[in-house]
């Protein structure tokens, strides 16, 4: 699911509100954190980035469990209050 967005000049995937709360929990249970995320945006079968975005960096003193619970929770927290536009799309930038 999503939309890969090579062709727009980047290698990864753009996911609707529900894809990307689903990708969260995917990996949350792999125990993998969101170092971030943009927002894009469908116009006329173009995607299109609006800037929007998020990122959040691991604290000093932070194991790695908190900063993955953490970071997923900063995630879902920023899509769940952006915009209901059917028509926004959310990449999401793990830790690899």
């Amino acid at each position: 699911k999503g939309i890969f967005l090579k062709s727009f000049g980047v290698n990864n995937w753009a996911f609707t509100k529900d894809e990307a709360l689903n990708v969260l929990k995917e990996l949350k249970d792999a125990n993998t954190p969101i170092l971030g995320g943009d927002v894009w945006v469908l116009q006329n079968e173009q995607m299109n980035h609006n800037y929007d975005n998020w990122y959040c960096e691991r604290l000093s003193d932070e194991s790695y469990s908190d900063y993955v619970r953490r970071s997923i929770c900063k995630a879902n927290n920023y899509i769940n209050n952006y915009s209901q536009n059917k028509n926004i799309y959310f990449e999401l930038l793990p830790l690899r």
